[in-house]
């Protein structure tokens, strides 16, 4: 019975170390009450998102061709011309950058908004797992 009584012991101070080391570092986060909702929002959003891909990601693929196709047909006619300049600033891409430029602008991106991109990445991974 005792060794029982040690053993119990020692998981329940293992776990105690354990919360205490992970309150901790949730700490050193410093997220707060918001930070945590907006995390789970945008992580049910993903959930949604990556449910849906899984589900429906052959009819998406066709979508998206044929929409390329569509608009490639509408500008080879002069129907629709595209402005490169404002997609260029709206994508925040100079002519002169290179593609380590965009890939560093867009992971600086991520590194100033993570908590949305990991709540919706764990999300996305999650649902897409289910679906």
């Amino acid at each position: 019975m005792s060794q029982e009584s040690t053993a119990s012991g020692q998981v329940g101070s293992y776990l105690e170390s354990a919360w205490t080391k992970l309150a901790a570092w949730v700490k050193g986060l410093n997220l707060s009450t918001m930070k945590i909702a907006e995390l789970f929002a945008y992580a049910g959003i993903g959930f949604f998102i990556g449910f849906l891909l899984k589900k429906h990601f052959r009819i998406l693929v066709a979508v998206v061709c044929l929409l390329i196709v569509f608009l490639w047909v509408m500008a080879q006619f002069d129907i629709v011309i595209f402005n490169w300049r404002q997609l260029q600033q709206l994508a925040n891409v100079r002519p002169t950058d290179t593609v380590s430029m965009i890939f560093n602008n867009y992971l600086n991106l991520v590194k100033a908004h993570w908590v949305p991109f990991l709540g919706g990445a764990m999300g996305m991974l999650f649902g897409y797992r289910i679906g």
